[in-house]
This record gives structure tokens, sequence and C-alpha cells, in this order.
């Protein structure tokens, strides 16, 4: 029998991580939280990739940024946010999500801590701008 070439499953590993990486980039609107819609509350919450960093958007204005780290071979996929900026900076803060065509729903740790504590869902999407409305 034919055998992997030395470093296949690490190979592996790292292109699954790399393809949910890619798929990640962009603005994602959050509709959902614990399974309530906010999408008609007069809040609007988004969250940018930009590569392995993060900016999250409350009402047009970022209230935290930071980077993260996933693993795209766990089902779901785990991560880990480093927040940076914001009211929890210096904190770690530890998800999964699961990624379908353009949503994600993702379940959140208190940041700082371990224990899962919230239910988000996202869809691709543009966040509002200050001054500008929705784009």
């Amino acid at each position: 029998a034919a055998q992997a070439p030395a470093g296949a499953p690490a190979a592996a590993s790292q292109d699954a991580t790399a393809k949910l990486q890619a798929a990640l980039q962009g603005t994602w609107v959050v509709v959902a939280v614990n399974g309530e819609s906010i999408e008609n509350q007069g809040v609007t919450m988004a969250l940018t990739v930009d590569g392995n960093k993060y900016s999250q958007m409350v009402n047009g204005a970022v209230d935290e940024t930071g980077t993260f780290t996933v693993d795209g071979t766990k089902k779901p996929a785990i991560f880990d946010l480093h927040i940076k900026e914001g009211s929890d900076a210096g904190k770690d803060q530890p998800g999964i999500l699961e990624m379908k065509d353009d949503t994600i729903v993702v379940f959140l740790a208190a940041p700082g801590g371990s224990a899962f504590i919230v239910r988000l869902a996202f869809r691709r999407g543009f966040a509002t701008l200050p001054g500008r409305g929705a784009r």
C-alpha cells in the first residue's frame, strides 16, 4: 500500500485551517444573539476580519480589536480571540464556530473564561459606517 509522504497530516491540517481563515475574511453582521433576532431591535453589531486581525463594531463604532487564531481541523472549528483594545483588552476569549455558506454560528466564552456563555449567528454583510448609514 502507498504511504502518505512525511508531513502529510500536518500539511492537511494547515490546509484546512488556511481555507477556514480565508473564508472568514470580510465583514460579518450579527443577526441573532442566543437564538433571538437582533435585526429589528435598533442595535447593529458587526465583525470585520482582515488576515488574523478582527475589529468589532456596535452601532457603527469600533468597540474592540484584536487578533485571532483558528483551528480548522476540529469539527466544530475552535478559535481564540486575543483582545488588544476595548474593555476586555489583554484577555483571550475562546470559542467554537460552524460555517456554512455565508453564515457562521459562534459559541463564545466570557473574555478570560472557559465556559460558553453566548451564541451568535452572523451573516456575511456590510457594517453601518458612522454618518453613512448602511452600505
